[in-house]
């Protein structure tokens, strides 16, 4: 059977959709935030209103920086105390591949985009700081996300034998292979389109993305 789950198995879907958000199960890997805006608020858990678009369990303000994807690259807008690559920042600072974020003197993620031919990017958590549904990290998505062994991909899977591109084209989400892929059970030769909710897999992986 294709896909067989390891360590982490992919839940059911539940909950309301939020289109620009989705949260992508990885079976043996783990759970990841896909943020498709262009820009990407974070902040603390404060207001149930006009929260960020990604809330920690900190103490941060309600938005305590943006995350903007300018062109092929990203810039941080700081709106509370937040230091880059060690340095305060006031105002803006351009962001590169490894770069230390420090939120609040407290919080702290690493900055990821790890090949120049996607301006995709990641933020992995070095500090302990996490939204209320736990997440092992955040793809700021462009139009492509590689998934594989390699450090070239923006979510690691260390089991994974080869890589799997999951882009969108067309405002859906497609899946591109080695081998067949399956969706829901049903191969497809090199590539599928698939939707929220569907179960993607292949010879060793499969996930699943559910509307936030």
């Amino acid at each position: 059977m294709p896909g067989t789950a390891r360590s982490r198995s992919i839940p059911a879907g539940s909950g309301p959709a939020d289109h620009n958000r989705y949260l992508l199960w990885i079976d043996g890997v783990g759970a990841y935030l896909v943020c498709l805006g262009e820009r990407v608020s974070i902040g603390g858990p404060q207001g149930d209103e006009e929260h960020a678009d990604i809330a920690l369990l900190a103490n941060l303000s309600r938005r305590h920086a943006t995350f903007v994807r300018a062109g092929e690259g990203y810039v941080l807008e700081a709106h509370g105390l937040t230091s880059v690559a060690g340095r305060p920042v006031e105002g803006r600072a351009l962001l590169a591949d490894g770069y230390t974020i420090e939120l609040g003197g407290t919080v702290r993620l690493r900055f990821r985009q790890p090949t120049v031919l996607s301006a995709t990017a990641t933020l992995e958590f070095e500090s302990s700081h996490r939204p209320v549904r736990r997440i092992d990290g955040i793809v700021l998505m462009d139009g492509t996300c590689l998934m594989g062994p390699g450090r070239e991909n923006h979510v690691i899977c260390p089991d994974w034998d080869k890589s799997v591109l999951l882009y969108r084209k067309d405002d859906a989400f497609w899946c591109k292979a080695p081998g067949d892929v399956f969706v829901n059970g049903e191969a497809h030769t090199g590539g599928a389109a698939f939707t929220a909710g569907q179960v993607v897999s292949g010879l060793d992986f499969r996930f699943r993305l559910e509307a936030a």
